[in-house]
């Protein structure tokens, strides 16, 4: 949700709030509460949409980065065992191929992560009974094997993510879209029937039908009673 959003909900939420706190003052308009009930729902899935999207997204993320944490520290230990090999055959090829170091794969793109791991799986797997007295066992190639295939399991849900807060993204601006609707529609011509009556609570309404710019997100406070201004017109 952007700053907007977050700012033009708050104003829903105390446009609710000032309406249901004085049900009592409205009953000339018998439509009003039933349209109020109706933007008070739709006030909600917005904040539910917004809620679900973030958590769902926070979770994809978390778990892609404790499987990157996972895949780079299998990687360094079974290259630092073919480094050690090498230094004991003086192989300076195999050395300079099994260098790794936690600083340069943690600046790695996911799928130049999963290559690298990918390639020191293999020369350790052509290395497999010379890496034994150095500790790589088949469980530890094993191990590594299934922290690349759990790291690139975790980067695609990543992209399905970013695909589903697209999507998800569409269907917030159409929440936005009925609630602005209903709101100029239904609510303001309503309150603008009891501008006559009940000016105080005209006026309450126009001051809490103003978007103001909160900052950041925070519940609303109570609607302040400031100069009316037309209902319906653009704020």
């Amino acid at each position: 949700m952007t700053n907007h959003e977050s700012n033009k909900l708050a104003m829903y939420q105390s446009v609710i709030s000032l309406l249901k706190a004085n049900q009592a003052r409205t009953v000339s308009v018998q439509a009003l509460s039933a349209a109020v009930a109706e933007f008070e729902e739709l006030a909600e899935r917005i904040a539910a949409k917004d809620l679900e999207r973030g958590d769902k997204m926070a979770g994809i993320m978390a778990q892609r980065a404790a499987s990157q944490d996972d895949v780079i520290e299998r990687t360094v230990a079974v290259g630092s065992a073919l480094t050690a090999l090498a230094h004991s055959r003086t192989d300076v090829a195999l050395k300079e191929r099994a260098r790794v170091r936690f600083s340069m794969l943690r600046v790695l793109r996911p799928p130049e992560l999963e290559e690298k791991a990918k390639a020191v799986l293999a020369l350790a797997k052509d290395n497999k009974e010379a890496l034994a007295p150095f500790g790589v066992t088949d469980a530890v190639l094993k191990g590594l094997q299934d922290a690349v295939a759990a790291f690139h399991r975790s980067a695609e849900a990543v992209g399905a993510g970013v695909a589903g807060r697209v999507g998800a993204r569409q269907t917030l601006s159409e929440l936005f879209d009925q609630t602005d609707q209903l709101l100029r529609d239904g609510l303001d011509g309503m309150v603008q029937m009891l501008r006559r009556g009940d000016r105080q609570l005209y006026d309450e309404y126009q001051a809490a039908r103003v978007i103001r710019d909160l900052g950041s997100r925070h519940k609303p406070t109570e609607p302040i009673v400031t100069q009316a201004q037309g209902v319906g017109a653009d704020k």
